[in-house]
């Protein structure tokens, strides 16, 4: 095709010095102007813009890399904007006029195109005209808005009502599905309609992220015990009862001592901890972080509920058989019974370690001892006559405030009755998770109506103690033990 216009055009532009080249490989050449670009792509047509040049549209604007005209339908004129539909009119007819110069076929058809995209266009200004009355009658609506004061419920329920008139008829007879209907009645929006100002963030100056929660102990019990995974349902255990015989010196033909000893198998089922809570659809899917809180707050509880099993459970039914039933209460009437004066926790303590030790055969030495919050600070301010702090010579204080008692680490709970210590060897306390914990999220009862749902959470968990190995812990109380070691406390 005959490029001999854009070589023209290319002269102009290197005149008048608005002529910049830009190589974009072998294919393709842009040419920049003060209002504009022209892009010859290879085999491709661009339709641009008409820019300036000299004040003057280009005629070549929708030239393509073939060198011929960029012929658009009548649908891409209609998107063209009013001033570049007329530019690339006149941007054709220049080119027509342009080519006709060198082709007399090109001026034959240039007619032929003239009239075609008039045809194309003759309905342009109607079009624009009746854009222009629609514009009119929405901005009447803005200012006159419908009259709605005397809308209530019942009329709008009713209008709403006869739009659905053909779903309510198939719902009447059971063949249709669930449907909504939105009754909106106009109200007056203030400030009486947010409760508080973090009701709706928008009416204060900040929002802060999440929920001021009420206080709650974080979980610790897993930390302290022997705690793992399983792949059973059940879990079973062989233990040794009632042995009989020992060990003698014998002499050379004599009858040799007997030993005997029973086993019992002991099996342990898992127990499932769950907990549920109720939120609106609306919490779920308007507030992004709610989710989160929500698993956070489940979890918690589902782990505080099976924290209380394993420390107070009873093992009937679901429960879990804890260790503060189980383990062993203080003996009095001991070796050191009545003879420590001015007895006082950290006595009570050392007792019970000697306790469990002892009734153990040495087999058991506690790992932890814990007790309240309240007991561990009167242990910290207790004092002497003069007034000066004291602490036993078996107790140690690190810098960090960790406080041991024998080797045996005190650690301060609120789960811990005040007054009450547990003492124990606490890897003797077995938890295996058989099931993970899992958050499942569904329809109860009539949630669909309330626009409720519940989120249940849920584990499956054993627990045991060997029946051999309750005498590794002590549960009881400070004054029991003070009162057997005291003589003057009667």
């Amino acid at each position: 095709m005959k490029k001999i216009a854009i070589n023209l055009m290319m002269s102009l532009l290197f005149a008048v010095g608005l002529f910049t080249l830009v190589a974009g490989g072998t294919e393709s050449i842009e040419l920049g102007a003060c209002a504009g670009t022209l892009s010859f792509g290879a085999g491709s047509f661009y339709a641009f813009k008409p820019f300036l040049l000299s004040g003057v549209y280009s005629t070549f604007a929708w030239i393509g890399s073939s060198g011929e005209f960029k012929k658009l339908s009548g649908d891409e004129i209609k998107e063209l904007s009013e001033e570049d539909a007329r530019a690339y009119l006149k941007a054709l007819h220049e080119y027509a006029l342009e080519e006709a110069k060198f082709s007399k076929e090109l001026a034959e058809k240039h007619e032929e195109y003239i009239n075609e995209l008039k045809e194309q266009l003759k309905d342009y200004d109607t079009v624009k005209e009746e854009l222009n009355k629609l514009a009119l009658a929405v901005k009447s609506l803005s200012e006159k808005p419908a009259d709605k004061s005397n809308v209530d419920f019942k009329g709008a329920l009713k209008v709403e009502l006869e739009k659905h008139a053909e779903s309510l008829a198939k719902m009447a007879t059971k063949e249709g599905k669930n449907m909504s209907i939105v009754v909106k009645v106009p109200a007056t929006m203030t400030t009486a309609n947010v409760s508080g100002a973090a009701a709706n963030p928008a009416l204060s100056n900040q929002h802060l992220p999440g929920f001021m929660l009420i206080p709650e102990r974080n979980p610790f019990i897993l930390e302290f015990i022997d705690y793992s995974s399983t792949t059973s349902s059940e879990i079973t255990w062989a233990e040794e009862r009632n042995p009989e015989g020992d060990a003698q010196f014998t002499a050379e033909g004599e009858l040799k001592p007997l030993l005997d000893f029973e086993i019992e198998t002991v099996k342990s089922s898992a127990k499932k901890v769950a907990a549920t809570i109720k939120v609106s659809t609306e919490m779920l899917k308007d507030v992004d972080f709610l989710a989160a809180e929500i698993d956070r707050r489940l979890r918690k509880k589902h782990d505080l509920r099976m924290e209380d099993g394993i420390l107070n459970g009873d093992g009937t039914g679901a429960n879990l058989l804890g260790i503060t039933p189980i383990a062993a209460a203080y003996i009095g009437a001991n070796p050191i019974s009545e003879t420590i004066a001015d007895a006082n926790n950290f006595d009570a303590i050392r007792a019970v370690i000697a306790q469990i030790v002892n009734s153990s055969d040495g087999m058991y030495y506690p790992t932890e001892v814990f007790i309240n919050q309240y007991d561990g600070a009167a242990m910290d301010l207790s004092k002497a006559a003069d007034g000066h702090y004291t602490m036993p010579p078996f107790v140690v204080a690190t810098p960090t405030g960790q406080v041991t008692i024998k080797g045996v680490r005190v650690i301060e709970k609120t789960k811990i009755p005040q007054g009450y210590f547990l003492v124990g060897d606490m890897s003797k306390s077995h938890a295996r998770e058989y099931e993970g914990f899992e958050v499942v999220m569904g329809y109860e009862n009539d949630d669909f109506t309330k626009n409720l749902v519940t989120l249940l959470g849920e584990s499956r968990m054993h627990h045991f103690i060997g029946v051999n190995e309750y005498s590794a812990f002590v549960y009881d109380q400070f004054a029991t033990v003070i009162a057997d070691l005291d003589p003057e406390i009667v």
